[in-house]
């Protein structure tokens, strides 16, 4: 099985459009997990009772406390479209080479609502890197291909505001996946 690295990644805090915010939602619940677990350990430290009682306490505290932790390394910052505010997320496509100058000429050109789809599987030699806003309003684009042992870029990175930006997050939406 051949090993496929991401070093080339769409990096998308350098894309003017995008900034990196705290997600202070996600910050309140971890240091809240966090407190619950320590009370919970604190509390069967000072308990003198039944031992199931005090295991299921230690226990309990000990995995609010990793959740937490878990939590706020994990998902402490989301990235924003700066104009509009929406959450911007990433995704990763796999499609084959022989659609590699279709999608070429494609992001070129950006012609999306009369392109033919081209189809995605879970794994291929040619990766495309997409990160847009929820509200379809900003989409970045990147494609990759696989060269023994690492993806290099195969196109520029490629930014799609509005119109443009819905009709290209609708054309990936027409595309077929298959597994």
């Amino acid at each position: 099985m051949e090993e496929k690295t991401s070093e080339s990644k769409i990096n998308i805090e350098h894309i003017v459009a995008i900034k990196t915010v705290k997600n202070s939602g996600t910050i309140v619940v971890s240091v809240l997990l966090i407190l619950l677990g320590i009370a919970a350990m604190a509390y069967e430290f000072a308990q003198s009772g039944a031992p199931e009682l005090n295991i299921a306490l230690l226990t309990g505290g000990i995995v609010l406390l990793i959740l937490g932790v878990v939590l706020v390394a994990t998902k402490s910052k989301k990235a924003l479209y700066e104009i509009t505010g929406s959450p911007v997320k990433v995704r990763t496509y796999y499609f084959n080479r022989s659609d590699l100058e279709q999608m070429r000429t494609l992001l070129e050109h950006s012609g999306f609502l009369l392109a033919k789809p081209i189809e995605f599987c879970s794994g291929g030699n040619i990766k495309m890197d997409v990160a847009a806003s929820s509200d379809n309003r900003f989409a970045a684009v990147q494609i990759f291909e696989y060269v023994p042992f690492e993806y290099h870029a195969a196109t520029k990175a490629y930014v799609y505001n509005d119109v443009q930006a819905g009709d290209f997050i609708s054309y990936l939406g027409r595309c077929p996946k298959t597994n």
